[in-house]
């Protein structure tokens, strides 16, 4: 068993570079580019102009198909002075509509030719076109338009990489990229599937009927991506006699087309008004994080026993059972098996919905694609969008529809905005999160007219706002709508920031919850509800936050067998790494990784092709947990570094070199040794994540990533050889 110990950084000497600046004209050794020489009788001659003599700025100079020769011979020149250097990046004071190159030698006179330098301006989408497609349909560009971002006067001369009328044969995704002459390219996405999709976005007007009343679609509103369509059947027939009491599903359906459902309730009872009194209770747990086992050192309570809690409040009070998101990403039993673990349990309980969290992308889409075809409920989220388009992902919905008690509940899904910054560029660049505001308030207006729902619960991963004040954002939810006479929402929760906050507020004294992380608690909403002119008013609401570990004492053993269902992908979990002489903070960890990943670049110069590099960062967020002294296992270093981010070899300069450095607020560097320049550049090694983020140019230059090696996978090598610096 290896022994570990942390080494102390070395001591940096700052070392300052001056740098000279290069203008556009190069050097002549006669100083003077026309070149009057008394006596010289031959003359500079260009017999081939370079193949690109139009530039827009930020383009650079090419004298590439350039020939030089004497005039009236066949003699080529090699060597001249030219007025642009090769290479140089034009700038938006060099636009011209002809500048002038010149061409020099000594004992020669000069020649020239001219070239254009364009401004490139910039152009917006005003709308997009069709954005999804089956295979065998063409391509349109009807719908698209595209304006001046400064005059916003529309561009009608423009092309784009896709042609009108191609014939989409297979599935695939594709970037179309708008070009239009003096401007700078924009690109949409689109996306070819082998057969559509429909969507029920509204529900008939009538769900609730009496025997031997007739089944009626009116107000059904049906979709195909964002198309409405009109040629598809339900299973039951418009007319038909309901002859049975229950709830059943009415199916929508085209061929080649997945279909989708909803649900209907006959009843005897010759009163299908609302009356009375009704409670619904909302049970809740957010930012999970594959915390399946119970952890006594932690208080986190294990997906076992809240199973036996929840499965409880379901069968007693008829609960419905919510999650804020990042349910998946941080345990190791979860992440070996890639969240199945957790989805299956989930299924076990009996969840109803899921809000879609930015940690739900950490194994790309596809991660995302594969739970969502195991799971029993919905992931929600109404404004998830692939990027450049008004298209949703069909693994996930905007809302859904639960009937409890009598009560019909609307819950509607929702990300907080721009939550692509919290996932790696190289996925968050797919998709969009606009503000979600005047999402929910949409589909929550639908809810309750065309779906005649009782109550509106928003479930958001965004941590939303803390108990001691109220949150502009989310006022304009709980204000009274004119056409309902009720708040868009009756209810919020919120996830995120890992924070246990719960309250009321606005006019209505609108609960909202969010229950702490790991599952360590539990948030409770309770609503009763009082019929008053045939509709179910708010009469009260409560809202609370439980410790789990205290209240979730009891054992789901069928839960707990899924170890035994999934330990071939878990593996040995227990196995130990090393052995730690001390305990860790979590930023003391964060360092140990930055040293692993120095040491294992530099230990390995045929992976990352014989660079050597001169400091290592990672995020802090990356590092959830810091280490207890003892024996370091597999399981905790997933606790403690559960992301499976790539090994990036970044080249910055010497201000991106100390803008590393200066963030340490967000990330911590080691840096045993100064940086060496080189044609000023150094080398660092980073992660994914940091390389991929918006803010990448702050900090480098360019970067490499290599997709076989993390950070994590650097770590293990790093401990288990009990590597000593000094």
């Amino acid at each position: 068993m290896k022994r570990f110990k942390l080494f102390k950084a070395i001591s940096i000497i700052s070392i300052s570079l001056s740098l000279f600046s290069c203008g556009i004209f190069s050097n002549n050794t006669s100083g003077n580019l026309s070149n009057t020489t008394s006596g010289v009788s031959q003359s500079l001659e260009v017999k081939s102009l370079p193949n690109k003599t139009e530039y827009k700025v930020g383009e650079s100079f090419s004298i590439k198909g350039l020939k030089i020769g004497v005039k009236n011979t066949n003699e080529i020149i090699s060597s001249y002075d030219i007025s642009i250097k090769n290479g140089y990046t034009f700038k938006k004071e060099d636009v011209s509509n002809s500048k002038e190159v010149v061409i020099s030698k000594d004992n020669f006179k000069s020649t020239s030719f001219n070239i254009k330098i364009c401004e490139i301006k910039k152009m917006n989408f005003v709308s997009m076109p069709k954005t999804m497609y089956r295979i065998g349909q063409e391509f349109t560009l009807n719908g698209l338009v595209i304006e001046d971002s400064v005059t916003h006067e529309t561009i009608n001369e423009f092309s784009t990489s896709i042609k009108e009328g191609f014939v989409f044969n297979e599935i695939d995704a594709f970037e179309v990229s708008v070009n239009a002459d003096g401007y700078e390219t924009i690109s949409f996405n689109i996306e070819v599937e082998e057969r559509g999709s429909l969507m029920i976005i509204n529900w008939p007007r009538k769900t609730k009927y009496l025997v031997g009343e007739a089944f009626s679609s009116e107000g059904i509103m049906v979709y195909d991506f964002n198309e409405l369509v009109y040629d598809y059947e339900l299973s039951y027939e418009e007319g038909q006699i309901l002859d049975k009491e229950g709830v059943f599903e009415v199916y929508a359906r085209k061929a080649g087309y997945s279909s989708d459902s909803f649900e209907i309730t006959v009843t005897s009872n010759q009163n299908t008004t609302p009356s009375g009194k009704a409670n619904i209770s909302i049970y809740y747990i957010n930012d999970f994080h594959g915390s399946f086992t119970r952890n006594p050192d932690n208080y986190e309570a294990g997906m076992a026993y809240i199973s036996s809690y929840l499965k409880d409040k379901k069968e007693n009070e008829n609960a419905i059972i919510l999650s804020g998101g990042d349910m998946f990403q941080g345990g190791v039993e979860s992440n070996n098996t890639k969240g199945k673990i957790v989805v299956d349990a989930m299924n076990q309980i009996g969840f109803d919905a899921m809000a879609l969290g930015n940690h739900e992308f950490d194994w790309g889409e596809e991660g995302i694609i594969n739970n969502e075809k195991m799971m029993e409920f919905p992931i929600i989220s109404c404004n998830t969008f692939y990027a450049n388009t008004n298209h949703r992902p069909n693994w996930v919905t905007p809302y859904t529809i639960v009937e409890k008690n009598n009560v019909k509940v609307g819950i509607i899904g929702f990300a907080r905005p721009f939550m692509g910054n919290s996932i790696s560029g190289s996925i968050s660049s797919k998709f969009s999160f606009p503000d979600p505001i005047p999402y929910i308030k949409d589909y929550a207006l639908k809810l309750r007219k065309n779906n005649s729902c009782d109550l509106i619960i928003a479930v958001g991963h965004d941590e939303g706002f803390d108990s001691s004040y109220e949150s502009e954002e989310f006022a304009p939810l709980v204000e009274k709508n004119s056409e309902t006479n009720f708040p868009y929402v009756d209810g919020l929760f919120f996830s995120h920031d890992h924070q246990t906050k719960y309250g009321k507020f606005g006019t209505y004294n609108t609960p909202y919850l969010e229950a702490s992380s790991n599952g360590k608690s539990i948030g409770i909403m309770k609503f009763s509800l009082e019929a008053r002119d045939n509709v179910y008013n708010v009469e009260s609401s409560s809202a609370e936050v439980i410790y789990a570990y205290s209240n979730c004492t009891v054992e789901d053993t069928s839960i707990t067998a899924l170890l035994d269902k999934y330990k071939e992908e878990i593996g040995d979990i227990n196995e130990v790494i090393c052995t730690f002489d001390r305990s860790y903070t979590r930023n003391e960890f964060v360092l140990i990784v930055c040293q692993a990943m120095y040491w294992f670049v530099n230990n390995n110069p045929d992976i990352f092709d014989n660079e050597q590099v001169y400091m290592a960062n990672h995020n802090t967020g990356g590092v959830r947990e810091g280490v207890n002294k003892g024996d370091f296992t597999y399981s905790d270093l997933v606790k403690s570094v559960p992301f499976d981010n790539q090994l990036c070899i970044q080249k910055c300069t010497s201000k991106q070199y100390n803008s590393l450095l200066e963030g340490a607020a967000y990330n911590l560097c080691y840096y045993p040794i100064a940086p060496v320049y080189k044609n000023n550049l150094t080398t660092c090694v980073s992660i994914s994540y940091i390389t991929e983020s918006a803010y990448a140019s702050t900090y480098q230059t360019s970067y490499v990533k290599y997709d076989n090696y993390t950070a994590k996978s650097a770590l293990v090598e790093y401990l288990s050889n009990g590597i000593y610096l000094n």
